[in-house]
């Protein structure tokens, strides 16, 4: 989970980056502000325990599967 964070910390510079430029990159600031929502909810879970995310793993390329304990 840490190298998780960290991952996708050492990410932002390089988006942000992208984000700014004058000819603008296809989808830089929406892949921003992604990274960006995905890094607070895993200090979220870090210090909550609590995972609110559809999407886990470095790359958020893992679906969560949601399973009902109680009605």
């Amino acid at each position: 989970m840490l190298a998780w964070l960290k991952y996708n910390q050492e990410l932002l510079p390089a988006l942000r980056k992208q984000a700014r430029k004058t000819p603008r990159i296809e989808g830089a600031k929406a892949r921003l502000a992604d990274v960006q929502g995905y890094i607070k909810m895993l200090t979220r879970y870090l210090r909550h325990g609590d995972w609110c995310s559809n999407f886990y793993g470095k790359d958020q390329e893992f679906k969560t599967k949601w399973k009902v304990i109680k009605k």
